[in-house]
């Protein structure tokens, strides 16, 4: 008989990161042994919420994008698994399907984040939680995701860092480290001259990057990937050395490049880009820190000092300046690489997963843990922006009113303002105010109350700015004035929340 495997995670196709690749590669692997491989997947980053609808295939795995968590339950039910491989942001769907229809469910934990969302400091962890001032503010949804690795069937890690992350932070010595499945990249010509780095974020340190890129206005620099680069300090004045692409096919990233970096400040859990460009045979640089040594094994240069801009600068250009140890390096690279061969990794999954199959877990499985009394805030930008906008214009004509400035151009900006204003607080009451105060949480319920006094302010103030002379615009002035110390104030709460 047929088993079906079925993933469920936020990504699948097109992959976005390391985590989504090796995955592919493992339910390919299932497919090509003959099982019935299917990927559920919410897809936000790159697809459009299909709601449902079945993608054509992908080398044997039938696609299934959801647009919402129910609507992922409903197809994932629907598909009839046997097996679940819940991944990053299904965590707890994925043990509660599981144990709704008593069978085995496994996961790999790719990302520290579920352990400790203060991934920065973890890579410097002395694994004293109950005194580490980073952990306490988050210590609710870190317990949360180490109960939810703690209930699953079969653990898998990608590197012996991780291996011991799970067993010091979720208790399970059991954890199996199945390295990512690298496919190798067509080896490089050897005319990249780039320094190299993909995706930008702070976490991965593009800030540094760009810093180095400062420092060394002699030599390229490219920065490809997800993720904008503006939030990480580029500036295309300021750094007119460095090409800002995208996400580029793999090939053509490695081709031009002569050294990739990874200066991350946190701990990843692998470092996917090391055995990578060693395939291509393109050098490799990275902060000694999480999994990245582990990935890059001797075939690399570690930045000792790795916060610090000038430190790359100098690993750098003592690289440059040592042809014969550039050579070694990607001799040794072209063999370092073959550790990860994806044979490996989708042979111990399959394995894995038919033993899970034959001898399933007879006891229940535990209770779940209860999801932490908070929500995690979407502040939707384009809203934001519209509110924002509306208040200044709301403010500027009541304040050339205010100011006796005659003829209609205040009583224009005005009502488009007001107008915008009402539409806006309207959309954000029903989106954040309403659900928020339903909330239990103290700073939840209180970022509601702030939204709520904003909507009361502007209800007060509308029908003084219909009124004639100085005295109600100015009146009408002073409550948008206290509307924008509030609203101010909900953003701020909502931000902090959503991030912690």
């Amino acid at each position: 008989m047929t088993r079906r495997l079925l993933y469920l995670g936020n990504n699948y196709q097109p992959a976005v990161g390391g985590a989504e690749i090796t995955d592919q590669l493992l339910l390919e692997a299932w497919a090509a042994r003959g099982g019935t491989a299917g990927a559920v997947f919410f897809g936000r980053q790159t697809l459009p919420p299909l709601r449902g609808q079945t993608l054509p295939p992908l080398r044997g795995v039938e696609l299934m994008p959801a647009g919402s968590a129910p609507a992922m339950e409903r197809l994932a039910r629907a598909w009839r698994p046997d097996l679940l491989y819940a991944q990053m942001g299904t965590h707890h769907l994925g043990l509660r399907l599981a144990r709704d229809l008593r069978i085995p469910v496994m996961s790999c934990v790719h990302d520290p984040t579920p352990l400790c969302t203060a991934v920065v400091p973890l890579a410097s962890c002395d694994r004293r939680c109950a005194r580490c001032p980073h952990f306490l503010p988050q210590a609710a949804q870190a317990s949360y995701g180490r109960a939810l690795v703690a209930n699953f069937d079969r653990i898998f890690v990608p590197s012996r860092f991780m291996a011991d992350l799970v067993r010091d932070l979720a208790g399970r010595d059991d954890a199996e480290v199945l390295y990512p499945a690298i496919t190798p990249v067509a080896p490089s010509d050897g005319t990249g001259r780039a320094i190299a780095m993909a995706s930008a974020s702070l976490d991965k340190g593009t800030d540094i990057f760009l810093k180095v890129a400062e420092l060394m206005p002699e030599r390229e620099f490219l920065l490809a990937g997800r993720g904008d680069p503006r939030k990480c300090g580029y500036d295309p004045g300021r750094h007119p050395n460095v090409q800002v692409t995208g996400l580029l096919p793999i090939e053509a990233f490695y081709a031009r490049a002569w050294l990739v970096v990874m200066p991350s400040r946190w701990a990843e859990a692998f470092g996917r880009m090391a055995p990578e460009a060693q395939s291509a045979g393109v050098l490799f640089m990275g902060s000694p820190v999480g999994g990245i040594p582990e990935a890059a094994g001797e075939a690399w240069t570690p930045v000792d000092g790795h916060l610090d801009p000038a430190a790359w600068v100098a690993a750098i250009r003592a690289l440059a300046a040592d042809p014969g140890r550039q050579e070694a390096l990607r001799l040794q690279g072209l063999e370092a690489w073959r550790r990860f061969d994806a044979a490996g990794p989708a042979e111990r999954f399959c394995a894995a997963a038919e033993t899970l199959l034959a001898a399933p877990p007879e006891a229940p499985a535990p209770t779940l843990p209860e999801r932490p009394a908070y929500l995690p805030f979407t502040v939707a930008p384009p809203l934001t922006r519209c509110f924002y906008g509306a208040l200044a214009l709301a403010l500027l004509g009541s304040g050339l009113r205010a100011l006796g400035v005659p003829g209609r151009i205040p009583l224009a900006v005005l009502g488009l303002g007001l107008g915008a204003l009402l539409v806006s607080l309207a959309l954000l009451w029903a989106l954040h105010a309403g659900p928020l105060l339903k909330l239990k949480s103290r700073p939840i319920y209180h970022s509601g109350q702030n939204l709520a006094w904003a909507s009361l302010l502007a209800a007060l103030g509308a029908p003084l700015l219909a009124l004639r002379g100085p005295g109600p615009a100015w009146a009408a002035l002073g409550l948008l004035l206290l509307l924008a110390v509030t609203a101010a104030k909900h953003r701020q709460r909502a931000l902090r929340e959503r991030n912690r």
